[in-house]
């Protein structure tokens, strides 16, 4: 989906934080915490594509699972089909459903655009004027 910012500020900040996101993505592969091409990065992609083959409201989106070597139980999904899957939720979900239900809400963040929305939301609020009169009046040199 192509995205509509008006507020050139909010666009700049958006640009920016979207060129840190792939540095951050290019530092996890390069430390090779991200993981993508072993077999359990691409059975998780199976089950990622299975739930969104059999929900007709998904047709046409595509998501791209990568697995973190990360001990942390987490799993988020981080814009435009992307899903972060933690190797700690995995070692402490208790069953294929367990799996299966995490990817079903993180799908439904993707439906529901929630990392943009909220993204473009901060955004707009530290480029408004109010927020910017809140700093200038707490400002303390």
């Amino acid at each position: 989906m192509q995205r509509k910012i008006g507020n050139s500020a909010v666009k700049s900040d958006f640009i920016k934080a979207v060129t840190e996101f792939n540095k951050s993505l290019a530092k996890l592969d390069t430390e090779r915490v991200l993981m993508y091409t072993d077999t359990l990065s691409k059975t998780l992609n199976r089950i990622s594509a299975s739930i969104i083959e059999h929900n007709p409201l998904l047709k046409g989106k595509h998501i791209t699972v990568f697995t973190l070597r990360d001990e942390e139980v987490n799993a988020s999904n981080c814009g435009p089909g992307i899903i972060f899957i933690n190797l700690g939720l995995l070692a402490k979900a208790g069953s294929y459903e367990e799996v299966v239900f995490t990817f079903c809400h993180e799908i439904a963040h993707e439906y529901l655009d929630h990392f943009f929305s909220s993204i473009e939301e901060r955004f707009t609020e530290i480029n408004s004027s109010e927020f910017k009169k809140k700093i200038r009046k707490n400002k303390t040199f």
